[in-house]
C-alpha cells in the first residue's frame, strides 16, 4: 500500500515481521520474479550439469524484465550475505 512506514519503529526488529512482509511482497506480485513464460526454461536449466547450469540460469535471468533482474540481484546479494 501507499502507507508510510517508520523503519525505526521497534516492531521491525522482529525478524518474523520482516520475513512475513517480504513473503507477502513476493506473493502479491502480479507475476513471479521467475516469470511464467520462463518457468519451464528455468526448470530445465537447473537440471543441467553444474557448470552448464550456471551459464543457463544467468542467460535466462538476462532475458527477464529489468525490474525482476534488479530485485533478484538485491535479494540474492542479501541472502548470500
Amino acid at each position: 500500500s501507499d502507507e508510510k512506514l517508520d523503519l525505526n519503529d521497534s516492531k521491525w526488529e522482529d525478524i518474523h515481521v520482516i520475513t512475513g512482509a517480504l513473503k507477502m511482497f513476493f506473493r502479491e506480485l502480479p507475476e513471479p520474479l521467475f516469470t511464467y513464460n520462463h518457468f519451464n526454461d528455468f526448470v530445465n536449466a537447473i537440471k543441467q550439469e553444474p557448470r552448464q547450469r550456471v551459464h543457463a540460469v544467468k542467460d535466462l535471468i538476462k532475458q527477464l524484465p529489468k525490474p525482476n533482474q534488479d530485485t533478484m540481484q538485491v535479494l540474492f546479494r542479501h541472502l548470500k550475505r
